[in-house]
């Protein structure tokens, strides 16, 4: 189960970066799109250690809350450590993150 959860992290991660990486080609901004791409993969990395944390039951303990909240951006570190569902939480920001890269350009596709 683990091995397949990391693959398929790796392809989300890979298949967001090939398709941001493309826009900077139509001129999309370098910066906004690095930024998407670290934000998305410590967003990622965040999810399978909070997945493993509570399936574990080890959430609550202060070395977990340590290692979750190095992978976790300040604007949303409280609101994911104060979460009973911390896995859901992250990937419900997922979605926010990948909705807000759609509105700024950087996963859009080009229309004719």
């Amino acid at each position: 189960m683990w091995a397949q959860l990391v693959a398929l992290s790796r392809n989300l991660i890979r298949v967001a970066a090939t398709v941001s990486d493309s826009k900077l080609a139509a001129g999309a901004d370098p910066a906004a799109v690095t930024r998407f791409q670290h934000d998305l993969a410590r967003q990622q990395v965040a999810f399978v250690i909070a997945l493993r944390q509570a399936l574990r039951r080890q959430e609550q303990t202060k070395a977990a809350i340590t290692e979750l909240s190095r992978y976790l951006p300040d604007e949303s570190r409280d609101r994911v450590l104060a979460a009973d569902n911390r896995p859901a939480i992250l990937l419900q920001l997922h979605s926010q993150r990948i909705f807000r890269a759609y509105a700024d350009g950087l996963l859009a596709q080009d229309r004719p």
